[in-house]
C-alpha cells in the first residue's frame, strides 16, 4: 500500500464521522466521504500529482490540504442532501439535542470540538468568515443546551 493509500485509510474514520455529524445514518455518512473523494480525485489531479513527486515536509502539507479539501466537501455534499433525507433519517434519542440544530451549527461544533483545526481552518471548511464561524458556534451551542431535554419528554 503507497503513502496516498495508508493516509486515506488513515483519515477515513475521522471523515466518517465528520459525516454521521451531518447526516446521522450509516450508509448516507459513508457515501459522502466515498462522493467527496471521488471528487478529488476528478478535480485535484495536480494536487495529488504533487504528493508523489514531493518530499516529505512537502507531502505533509499536501496531505494537510487534501484533508481540508475532503471535509469542505463533504459539508458542501452534506448541505445539499439533507433537504432530500430529512424525513427519511431521524437520530436516536440520546442525540436529539445535536440533531435538531441547523447542520452548519452542527458542523462548527464537531469541527471546533471533535478536530485539531483551528478558525482559519474550519472557516475554509465551511466558508465562512471567522465572525460567522464564531456566531455559528454561539448559537449551536445555545440551541444544544436548550434542547438538551428534548428526548425525555418524547
Amino acid at each position: 500500500m503507497n503513502e496516498f493509500q495508508q493516509y486515506f485509510h488513515k483519515i477515513f474514520p475521522d471523515l466518517k464521522s465528520f459525516s454521521y455529524a451531518l447526516i446521522p445514518d450509516d450508509l448516507q455518512a459513508q457515501q459522502l466521504v466515498i462522493d467527496s473523494i471521488s471528487v478529488l480525485l476528478l478535480q485535484e489531479k495536480e494536487l495529488i500529482e504533487k504528493l508523489v513527486n514531493e518530499e516529505k515536509d512537502a507531502m505533509d502539507f499536501h496531505m494537510f490540504r487534501i484533508k481540508i479539501f475532503l471535509y469542505k466537501n463533504i459539508f458542501k455534499l452534506a448541505v445539499k442532501r439533507i433537504p432530500q433525507l430529512e424525513s427519511s433519517i431521524g437520530a436516536g434519542e440520546d442525540h436529539a439535542a445535536f440533531y435538531v440544530i441547523g447542520v452548519s451549527k452542527r458542523a462548527t461544533l464537531f469541527l471546533q470540538h471533535k478536530t485539531t483545526f483551528d478558525y482559519a481552518d474550519i472557516q475554509d471548511i465551511l466558508e465562512k468568515t471567522k465572525t460567522e464561524v464564531i456566531s455559528l458556534l454561539q448559537r449551536g451551542r445555545s440551541q444544544f443546551i436548550e434542547n438538551l431535554g428534548l428526548g425525555e419528554f418524547n
